[in-house]
């Protein structure tokens, strides 16, 4: 949290948002789902106010539907998520994402 702190003062949405997502997901997997809610609010908030690269926008998507999942809300977490991707999708780049979209996938079953 500490480092939010200290990226506030650059003033620099996207550091900031990608700084947000890799705190949530610290969260996500244990620590405290309430915070990394609040971090993944805030970042979305965020990308609302500034035009962000489709990746990091599918970034912050993918970990708010994974929080969401994991809180039992399952229609809400694909919804998160097709609101940036919408129905289709190509495979990321990068391990992190690729697991996140691997845990939609799981989403997308579950859901039926």
């Amino acid at each position: 949290m500490k480092a939010l702190a200290f990226r506030k003062e650059a003033h620099d949405p996207v550091s900031s948002v990608k700084l947000k997502v890799l705190i949530a997901k610290t969260f996500i997997r244990g620590i405290d789902s309430g915070k990394a809610g609040k971090l993944l609010e805030q970042a979305w908030q965020t990308m609302s106010e500034h035009d962000f690269p489709a990746d990091l926008r599918i970034q912050v998507a993918l970990a708010n539907s994974e929080l969401l999942f994991w809180q039992g809300y399952i229609n809400e977490a694909i919804e998160r998520y097709e609101s940036v991707i919408g129905n289709h999708e190509e495979l990321p780049p990068d391990v992190e994402t690729l697991k996140s979209c691997v845990r939609l996938g799981w989403t997308y079953g579950a859901a039926g």
